[in-house]
């Protein structure tokens, strides 16, 4: 099989968000599984006039795209750019060169890009919507709703990452019969940094963090808000000689907006023990944050996944989430009668949050017993098994 993966995000030097971790875990996946894979992709530069073929290795042809439009996946993004760049006469003759089987087209950004190479009649288009913009609150969500029922209309099968997507899709973007899902997988990466550890789960931890991107679908706020009343009741404070809790924030230095000064300046007034990491996490660095961790919280009630609740479960740290069940990665840690993660109503006042907060941390036992749960699950569904379901999908249909 020939298979084409099309995604505005993919370089790891270049990635901002979770969507470009799991392209390359889609592309790592078919790979091993024996499938010839081209990837086409965006890369952030200046100047959006520079050669359409710039950094192409064979395999991998970059579409260069406006640098103040990256960081962004939603319709402000430089998807536009990018499905310009691969009308370019000659990245259409290498993709159309390639005569692939399937495409994957990475979330609706990546979708006109496919349209602009016009692939051969016959070819399986696959819309992956890693995030469904449409279920963004108010006048955004209706606006991407336009953008996605195209996207669905226009491809022969949509691969959701939850089970709550799909039926979204299902019921509201026109996909009724030719949607399908699959939990995404522990990167390769973060599961071998893991294994080459002991499970650690017992180890004395100090952070309570949050490592979401600061933006505010992903509503941080909320975690901020929720460290302020732990810190104004004393969780944050030392006791009997010993270390201190402490709240952890990921705060990239690159995003600059209103919002993401505002979070820090109220995160790091919060405790004098507040820690800001402001700078890309490789693998080993995001493990030993994690290997710290005593309770990750994924403050958005709605998440088409979740990747750093599971690479944090891998690292032994257990999350905080949600209890409404639209964050996907409760799917993949609920597939048995096992409890792998913490509830929390992510949309209660702050002082509710932090009464079940200082409830989770009095009882060490209960998070032992989670933390390990959550470990043998995020273990278990790796990339070999993420793609033997990618092609599943794709031979019974």
């Amino acid at each position: 099989m020939r298979a084409l993966v099309v995604t505005l995000e993919h370089d790891a030097s270049t990635s901002f968000s979770g969507n470009g971790v799991l392209a390359r875990a889609l592309v790592r996946a078919l790979a091993t599984r024996g499938v010839d894979v081209f990837v086409l992709c965006a890369t952030p530069r200046a100047d959006d006039e520079a050669d359409a073929d710039d950094g192409t290795d064979g395999r991998v042809i970059r579409i260069p795209v406006p640098m103040a439009r990256w960081h962004r996946l939603d319709r402000r993004s430089a998807h536009d750019a990018f499905a310009r760049g691969c009308a370019d006469a000659r990245v259409v003759e290498r993709v159309r060169a390639f005569a692939c089987d399937v495409a994957f087209a990475v979330d609706f950004t990546s979708v006109r890009a496919v349209e602009a190479i016009g692939l051969r009649a016959g070819t399986r288009v696959c819309f992956c919507p890693f995030r469904v913009f449409a279920r963004l609150d108010g006048s955004e969500g209706d606006a991407h709703a336009v953008y996605e029922r195209a996207a669905v209309a226009g491809t022969w099968m949509t691969i959701a990452l939850s089970r709550s997507d799909a039926m979204f899709v299902m019921e509201r973007l026109g996909g009724r019969g030719r949607t399908r899902w699959t939990h995404p997988p522990l990167r390769r990466d973060a599961a071998r940094e893991a294994m080459m550890r002991d499970d650690g789960t017992r180890r004395a931890r100090r952070y309570v963090s949050c490592v979401v991107r600061p933006s505010e679908e992903k509503k941080p706020h909320r975690f901020v808000a929720m460290c302020e009343e732990l810190a104004r009741r004393g969780v944050f404070d030392a006791k009997d000689g010993g270390a201190p809790l402490a709240p952890l924030m990921c705060i990239n230095a690159e995003v600059k907006s209103d919002y993401a000064r505002d979070l820090r300046r109220r995160f790091e007034a919060c405790s004098p023990n507040a820690r800001v990491v402001d700078e890309f996490l490789g693998t080993r660095a995001l493990g030993d944050v994690f290997e710290e961790t005593l309770l990750n919280v994924h403050p958005p009630s709605y998440d088409s996944f979740g990747m750093t609740i599971i690479e944090a479960a891998a690292f032994g740290a257990p999350t905080v989430m949600h209890n409404g069940g639209d964050v996907g990665a409760r799917d993949l840690l609920s597939a048995d009668s096992d409890v792998s993660c913490f509830d929390m109503n992510m949309e209660a006042s702050a002082s509710e949050q932090a009464d079940v907060i200082e409830t989770i941390i009095n009882d060490p036992e209960r998070i032992h017993k989670v933390a390990q749960n959550a470990r043998l699950r995020a273990l278990k569904w790796d990339e070999d098994a993420f793609g033997e379901a990618i092609l599943d999908i794709i031979r019974e249909n």
